[in-house]
């Protein structure tokens, strides 16, 4: 029996194709655009091959994500998919550590995924992140919005006629907080071409663009044809760079409210008081994405330049199971309020930190006492503590990219 790890051929379309088709059933849809755009794509694509035939595949997407106000290279896991009849054979452990030392070869500092079960990622190092969410609103909520703000105008075309705006004002809202993701230009290229979304742009006195919303429309008012046909709005982005602008934005939403009956609209760490724009509740439904797991790959790639308010030193021992690059003793000094981690790999000391502390802390998902607690951390000093806290206080992540 052969068995070899490697990055997709053009050639593997095919396969991968049918076995992605077989593990998740996807729409159509998305698998036509998957073979549209494979000439492009299918290096982001490793794979396994048993005696010629391949068995286990997954997707590496390479994007930047905002690390407490830096963007960082991240490999987005996905299409993550073994045939079964070669299931239970340690393929896709083996394939996970030959993505994620292809990672570490393209100078990707940490990774993101959605997974089918939050306890089989986190044997390889990932950590729960905060889902997405998104709140349903009745549009007539925006009534006090029912006029468009002075000077205001907007402008309705198809998401593909509009990428570079969109693309603008997405990275103006991703740059806010942890977790957000921008885009490469295939990437955009790869949601966008032939996509039968709507966009909206909304535009100020000076015919500048301040505000874009894309979005698929379902179904029609209130079970009128049907008890399951209700009008929907979903899949929304939403991005503005002014108040004036969501307001004009907030104005669209509401010019359908004898149209569509549900808006599903997506809550921003920095924008998450959607309830004060709104009238007419009592309460509303909060729904959310999968589970989001996230990991450092490479320590010091990911520690380099990251912003702290306060000057010290730490040195500490990381231990990661998976990225042997990862093991050893860092001190993290500060150098004009940014992080330089110096690394010295055969080096160990008494305190110790996991691949899953770490990370816990850097994207502000967890307390230093929880990463204690959860053993995590290791005879931490009280000083050790007190400037963890300091550098990696807790924050609001929202990773913006679903795959």
């Amino acid at each position: 029996m052969v068995v070899n790890f490697r990055q997709a051929h053009k050639e593997d379309l095919e396969q991968i194709y049918e076995l992605i088709k077989y593990a998740f059933d996807e729409p159509g849809f998305y698998l036509e655009q998957m073979k549209k755009w494979f000439d492009i794509i299918y290096k982001e694509h490793y794979i396994c091959i048993e005696n010629g035939k391949l068995v286990t595949t997954l997707r590496c997407i390479p994007l930047q994500q905002n690390i407490r106000g830096i963007f960082k290279p991240m490999g987005g896991v996905a299409m993550v998919a073994t045939a079964p009849e070669f299931r239970q054979k340690g393929y896709y452990k083996d394939l996970m550590k030959f993505a994620f030392n292809k990672m570490k070869d393209e100078n990707i500092a940490v990774s993101t995924l959605y997974p089918f079960k939050d306890l089989f990622y986190k044997k390889f190092g990932y950590v729960n992140a905060k889902p997405h969410q998104f709140i349903k609103i009745n549009p007539l909520m925006f009534s006090r919005w029912k006029e468009l703000p002075n000077g205001y105008t907007l402008k309705r075309i198809n998401i593909e006629e509009g990428v570079k705006e969109l693309q603008q004002l997405q990275e103006h809202t991703v740059s806010k907080f942890t977790g957000g993701v921008k885009r490469s230009e295939d990437r955009w290229n790869e949601l966008t071409k032939d996509y039968p979304s709507w966009l909206v742009l909304a535009y100020n006195s000076e015919n500048e663009i301040e505000g874009a919303m894309y979005y698929d429309l379902k179904g029609y008012g209130d079970r009128i044809f049907g008890a399951d046909n209700i009008g929907s709005m979903k899949r929304i982005g939403l991005f503005t760079r002014t108040l004036q602008a969501r307001h004009a934005l907030f104005h669209y939403l509401y010019s359908h409210s004898d149209q569509i009956i549900e808006v599903y609209l997506p809550i921003y760490p920095h924008e998450d008081n959607i309830e004060s724009w709104i009238d007419g509740f009592i309460k509303t439904e909060i729904h959310q994405h999968f589970i989001n797991m996230v990991r450092i790959v490479n320590v010091k790639q990911t520690l380099q330049d990251l912003p702290v308010k306060f000057e010290g030193s730490l040195t500490i021992e990381v231990n990661d199971p998976f990225c042997d690059w990862n093991n050893g003793l860092l001190t993290l000094k500060v150098n004009d309020n940014k992080i330089l981690p110096i690394f010295s790999p055969d080096e160990t000391m008494k305190v110790k930190i996991s691949i899953e502390g770490l990370t816990a802390l850097v994207y502000g998902l967890m307390s230093v006492e929880e990463v204690e607690y959860f053993n995590w951390l290791k005879n931490a000093t009280t000083e050790d503590i007190t400037l963890l806290k300091e550098w990696f206080p807790r924050g609001k992540y929202c990773c913006t990219e679903f795959y």
